[in-house]
């Protein structure tokens, strides 16, 4: 959403945006990757606090089972088990309830992931960075990715560990 003439600036400089950018062509691009790390951290926080919310300690326990492939031990016990930080945005992002488990008390709309349940409760209230975070994060496959090879200038090699997929990436 493009501020108001006499609104403060996005940039942060704390002029005036007619008298800083706006005739700048667009504002830097790490001010735009800062917004967007911004804003995704807020939301996460806001989707868990929604899922615990609406739904309890339930939804997070079938959800950390299913991710981590019904496991023998309880995956709650050790939350420094490094998990966590793959864990969460699958939870909120991909994660959907299976209908079947409906008998253990948990009642969530079907085929719907946390992020699309709470953005339609949420409506017009939501912030339009918010709103096309969610929509491009649940219309995404969950990956996750390791660096194969880097060469500096040029580009690098990624592997999608869950697919075991390798892709190019070349620099600009």
């Amino acid at each position: 959403m493009k501020p108001g003439r006499n609104a403060p600036c996005p940039c942060g400089s704390g002029k005036k945006y007619k008298k800083c950018c706006l005739n700048k062509a667009k504002p830097p691009v790490d001010l735009l990757w800062r917004r967007l790390g911004n804003t995704h951290d807020r939301l996460i926080d806001k989707l868990l606090a929604f899922a615990d919310r609406s739904f309890g300690e339930l939804a997070m326990i079938l959800a950390l089972g299913e991710f981590l492939l019904w496991p023998e031990t309880d995956p709650l016990e050790d939350p420094t088990d490094g998990h966590v930080q793959l864990f969460t945005p699958w939870f909120v992002f991909n994660w959907v309830c299976d209908p079947n488990d409906s008998d253990l008390g948990l009642s969530m709309p079907a085929n719907q992931t946390l992020a699309q349940i709470y953005a339609r409760k949420q409506g017009l209230k939501l912030d339009e960075l918010e709103r096309r975070l969610i929509d491009a994060a649940v219309n995404q496959p969950y990956s996750f990715l390791e660096v194969v090879s880097c060469n500096p200038g040029q580009g690098y090699r990624l592997k999608d560990i869950l697919q075991g997929v390798e892709t190019d990436v070349m620099g600009a």
